[in-house]
């Protein structure tokens, strides 16, 4: 088993899976150097939370992330855990996110504008990044999520469904 945080990149779509416990500050900052590394062709990111429990989020983590500039871009947050206080502490950063219930795939997809096309590799890769993270058993809200990205995946697959991009604003000048 591996590690607490993944990330790939689907087209111009940031993916990034991590467990729900903390993650050793190396491997983040390692996770911050290759996003930083690909920052200019991402448009969005769409992080997936996966695991039981209260999800833990250091607030070191979170300044990296700003000082990185990586909360300029829009992200949603997949969970099936209370994680509202996250998300306010990231909006409070300056962070264009929101939540969703892991069951929410294509509501996260039409949040970020992501195209129909990208949605199944997208959905191919949560199943496959999860199963390089180290953590407990799924459970059953975890395998009713992993159920409904599969169905996405055979709607996107049989339709040809485009969905218009988000239009981003640039961020305010910083004092």
């Amino acid at each position: 088993m591996g590690q607490g945080l993944v990330q790939s990149f689907v087209g111009d779509v940031r993916l990034v899976v991590r467990i729900v416990g903390p993650v050793p500050s190396d491997e983040f900052d390692a996770h911050i150097v290759e996003a930083v590394e690909r920052k200019a062709s991402v448009r969005v990111s769409l992080v997936v939370v996966v695991g039981a429990g209260t999800l833990h989020a250091d607030a070191r983590h979170r300044a990296k992330l700003l000082q990185a500039g990586l909360l300029e871009m829009p992200f949603a947050l997949l969970a099936d855990l209370p994680a509202r206080h996250h998300e306010t502490a990231l909006r409070w950063l300056g962070a264009r996110m929101r939540l969703f219930a892991r069951n929410e795939f294509d509501k996260a997809c039409d949040f970020l504008a992501i195209d129909a096309v990208l949605r199944p590799p997208i959905a191919r890769a949560v199943e496959t990044l999860s199963g390089q993270l180290k953590g407990p058993e799924p459970t059953s809200e975890a395998r009713i999520a992993r159920a409904a990205m599969r169905d996405a995946l055979d709607t996107a697959t049989a339709f040809d469904v485009s969905v218009p991009r988000l239009k981003t604003r640039s961020a305010p000048p910083r004092s």
